[in-house]
C-alpha cells in the first residue's frame, strides 16, 4: 500500500508571526489536495490556530488528530491523520534550549510518538521540532543542544520493531553534524536525499524571508526507517505549502517555511532496518555533548560572577541611600532606590540562571551522555 505524509513548521509564534489566522485558513484549505494519510505541524502554538487546522483536517478526512493538551506552551506540535492512531507518547525533552533562551525553555518542545493503523500493519510516527539557536548563544552552543535533543529522539526510534518516520523541523542542514548523528544513531533515511529531491525549505523567495542574511537551506524533513517485518520505500518527495499569494493585497505565504510530502510504498521487509549505531556517530555525539556541557559550565561561572557584582552595587547603593544629607533626601531617594533596582535587576536575572536554568541544562547534557553510553553498549553487545 501507499501512503503520504507530510511535514511543515506553520509560523504560529503569538504576536510575532504576521496574518495567523489568515494563513492557518491557507493551509487547511489546501490539504485536501493534498490526499495525506498523515501530517506533522510544528509551532502551532495558539489555540485558535489548532482549533482552525484540526477542523480544516476533519475535512480533508484526517480525522484522527493529536496535540499536547496544556493549557499553555503544549509543545506546538499537531498531528492529525486519516489512520487510527494506536498509541501516543509524548516525551519532553530533557534539553529544550540553552539557559539564554527563556521561551524556548517554556515551550515544553520534544517528540511527539503515534503509532499510525495501517492495512499493512503498525508504522511509528515522530512528530518533533529541535531547537533553532540564535546568534547569543553561537554555533557551537545551538548544535550541542540539537545533539542532546537527537540523542533523545533516537532513544525513541531505536526501541521501535514497526517501520519508522521522523518528520520536523530538524533546523540542521545535511552536511551538518547533527544529520550525522541522526542518522548513524538510528538508521533512519533521509528520504529527499534519498530520491534526489533535495529542495530547500527556507527559501529567499518566501515573503517572510525577504531580506534574510541566511541562504536557501534544507531544514524541514522526512527520514524513515524500516521495521522488523515491514519496509519503508520511497516514492517521490516533494516540497508542498510552497506558493506565495496575497492577504489584502499583500504578498504572504501558508509560512515562513515550506512543507516536505513523501508518498511512499509499504511492503514486506526483507530484513529488519533496525542497526547498532555506527561507532562515528557515537564519537561525533559524545565530542559535542561535551563542548555542549562545557559551555554550560563556563556560562555558570561566569552568571554567578555577574550576580555577585550585581548585588554588591546595589547594596553600595542602598547604603549611599541611608548616608544621604537631611536635606536631599527626596532628591536622592528617588534616584538611589532607582540605582540599586538598576543593578540588582540584572543580578538577579544572572543568579536564576545560574541556580535554577544552568543546572538544568549541565543534568540534561550529563543524561544525554548515559544514554549515548548505552547505545554504545548495545553496539558493543547487540544481545
Amino acid at each position: 500500500m501507499r501512503l503520504r505524509v507530510a511535514t511543515l513548521n506553520v509560523w504560529g509564534v503569538p504576536i510575532l508571526a504576521e496574518r495567523l489566522g489568515a494563513r492557518m485558513r491557507e493551509i487547511g484549505r489546501r490539504l485536501a489536495g493534498l490526499a495525506l494519510d498523515a501530517i506533522g505541524f510544528q509551532e502551532v502554538w495558539t489555540p485558535a490556530a489548532r482549533r482552525a487546522l484540526i477542523a480544516a483536517g476533519a475535512d480533508a478526512g484526517l480525522v484522527y488528530p493529536w496535540h499536547r493538551r496544556r493549557w499553555m506552551f503544549g509543545s506546538g506540535l499537531l498531528v492529525l491523520s486519516r489512520l487510527p492512531i494506536d498509541e501516543v507518547r509524548f516525551h519532553r525533552f530533557s534539553l529544550r534550549a540553552g539557559a539564554s533562551e527563556r521561551i524556548e525553555w517554556l515551550g515544553g518542545k520534544g517528540c511527539a510518538e503515534l503509532v499510525l493503523r495501517t492495512p499493512a500493519g503498525p508504522v511509528a510516527l515522530l512528530d518533533t521540532h529541535l531547537h533553532a539557536g540564535t546568534a547569543r548563544e553561537g554555533e557551537l552552543g545551538a548544535r550541542a543542544l540539537r545533539i542532546a535533543q537527537i540523542v533523545e529522539l533516537a532513544g525513541r526510534v531505536r526501541v521501535r520493531t514497526e517501520p519508522v518516520l521522523v518528520l520536523g523541523d530538524l533546523n540542521c542542514q545535511d552536511g551538518d553534524p547533527e544529520h550525522e548523528v541522526l542518522r548513524g544513531l538510528t538508521a533512519l533515511r533521509d528520504l529527499a536525499a534519498e530520491v534526489g529531491s533535495r529542495l530547500p525549505t527556507a527559501i529567499h523567495d518566501n515573503p517572510y524571508r525577504i531580506g534574510s542574511s541566511k541562504g536557501d537551506r534544507r531544514i524541514d524533513y522526512a527520514w524513515a526507517r524500516d521495521g522488523e517485518r515491514l519496509a519503508l520505500r520511497p516514492v517521490s518527495v516533494e516540497r508542498v505549502f510552497d506558493e506565495s499569494f496575497s492577504i489584502d493585497g499583500r504578498p504572504a505565504a501558508c509560512s515562513d517555511h515550506a512543507g516536505v510530502l513523501a508518498e511512499l510504498e509499504i511492503a514486506p521487509a526483507e530484513r529488519s532496518g533496525r542497526a547498532a549505531a555506527d561507532v562515528a556517530a557515537l564519537d561525533l555525539a559524545s565530542r559535542l555533548l561535551g563542548e555542549g556541557a562545557r559551555d554550560a559550565r563556563r556560562a555558570r561561572r561566569t552568571e554567578r560572577t555577574e550576580a555577585g557584582i550585581g548585588l554588591a552595587a546595589a547594596a553600595l547603593a542602598m547604603t549611599g541611600r541611608r548616608a544621604a544629607p537631611l536635606c536631599r533626601r527626596a532628591l536622592l531617594r528617588g534616584a538611589l532606590t532607582l540605582g540599586a533596582l538598576a543593578a540588582l535587576a540584572p543580578s538577579l536575572e544572572s543568579s536564576i540562571s545560574s541556580e535554577w536554568f544552568a543546572p538544568s541544562e549541565i543534568g540534561a547534557f550529563a543524561r544525554a551522555k548515559a544514554l549515548l553510553a548505552g547505545m554504545r553498549a548495545e553496539s558493543v553487545d547487540p544481545n
